[in-house]
């Protein structure tokens, strides 16, 4: 059993079920699970293969839930539980890896996890269960305890609201993180209104002079025709790559400068939503520094402009081709806001879509936005 997990103090601490009877040998059913039909899963909070491995034993394990499990767990936990119990087979090959998340849903009380791994496994071959303790927002902040995963044991945690674990990326190409996993059900207990981040600030454009573009991006994006082409493209598709946007030379200073300082990067999260290392603006050297203001200025939002086709700008656009580009006369249009960030990537980092990522505005209309990206040093 795993106890709440509120602060570092707070250490869950695994008991696990006694050893199960098996029908066969460790090795014997880790190779029949590898030959069953199984379903990769894969989304951006997972990615493992669930087999359908319950054809001849399902009735079997769930009469061994319903039995001798579940009156155990009911007194051991005084939770009133259910005759009601999930069960499903995952298989975790080399890479796959299940994000951090809390497993809360309606109904779900007791998380169980029962390992049929090979014997040999250790700590080094990844696939642990990771344990978080929380902030004091309820949001999941470190990992305070690693279960690896052992043959023939049964472990689980009740599911509240701060219950929040992740599955570690598998790090053998030669063993298979095999378990079957569920939840028994319950009476709910009352969730708390969702946490809603700070979001970052949001700046109108700098205003800078026109020219600094030329000083900056390729010119082959400043010319008007190969704009015209861009933003048709974007305009069908959504979204486009466009290679060698900066100026070479200009490029190759940012990414030296880049590689300079290793001691300006702060991880952000919290894990149930990314994992990601993030610049601090005052410890930048003066070429990033300078860059980045480039990317929020008026001119470079006009930029964006002709390239989409989105309003970008308090400045009506021109997008005849057959025109010279030039700033045309303030309009009433409302000027964009624009946030960025200098973000290191390293194996492990990730960001997470939730519920929450869209935002509304004071008067609850949508806020639609342009997400740009530069990549440095990615060779």
């Amino acid at each position: 059993m795993a106890k709440r997990v509120s602060d570092g103090d707070d250490v869950p601490a695994p008991v696990g079920f006694p050893a199960l009877a098996p029908t066969a040998g460790p090795g014997q059913s880790s190779k029949k699970a590898k030959t069953e039909n199984s379903v990769p899963k894969l989304n951006n909070a997972y990615m493992n293969t669930q087999g359908k491995l319950f054809k001849d034993m399902k009735s079997a394990w769930r009469d061994l839930l319903i039995s001798d499990v579940l009156p155990w767990l009911r007194e051991l936990t005084g939770i009133d539980l259910y005759e009601t119990v999930d069960a499903t087979c995952a298989k975790y090959d080399y890479t796959d890896v299940l994000l951090c998340h809390d497993d809360e849903l309606e109904g779900r009380r007791i998380a169980y996890i029962y390992y049929l791994v090979d014997p040999s496994w250790e700590k080094k071959d990844g696939g642990t269960l990771d344990l978080f303790n929380t902030d004091e927002f309820g949001q999941p902040h470190q990992i305070v305890h690693s279960i690896v995963p052992l043959w023939n044991s049964f472990v689980f945690f009740e599911v509240t609201p701060i219950s929040f674990h992740q599955v570690s990326e598998v790090l053998t190409a030669s063993k298979t993180r095999l378990t079957i996993s569920g939840w028994f059900h319950g009476p709910s207990l009352p969730r708390p209104s969702p946490y809603k981040e700070v979001m970052p600030l949001m700046y109108h454009p700098l205003d800078k002079p026109l020219e600094v573009l030329a000083e900056w991006v390729s010119p082959v994006y400043l010319d008007v025709g190969t704009q015209s082409q861009i933003r048709e493209q974007f305009e069908s598709e959504s979204q486009i790559e466009l290679p060698d946007f900066l100026i070479e030379d200009k490029y190759k200073l940012l990414c030296n400068d880049l590689n300079k300082k290793v001691n300006i990067w702060e991880r952000r999260g919290p894990p149930n939503k990314r994992n990601i290392e993030v610049a601090q603006p005052d410890k930048l050297l003066p070429l990033p520094t300078e860059c980045h203001s480039l990317f929020l200025s008026e001119p470079f939002c006009l930029l964006l402009s002709h390239l989409t086709g989105l309003q970008l700008t308090s400045h009506t656009l021109n997008l005849n081709p057959n025109d010279d580009v030039s700033i045309m006369p303030e309009s009433n249009n409302t000027p964009c806001n624009c946030h960025g960030d200098w973000y290191r990537w390293q194996h492990g980092g990730y960001t997470l879509m939730s519920d929450s990522t869209s935002t509304v505005n004071g008067e609850n209309a949508e806020e639609f936005s342009l997400d740009a990206k530069l990549f440095f040093n990615t060779e």
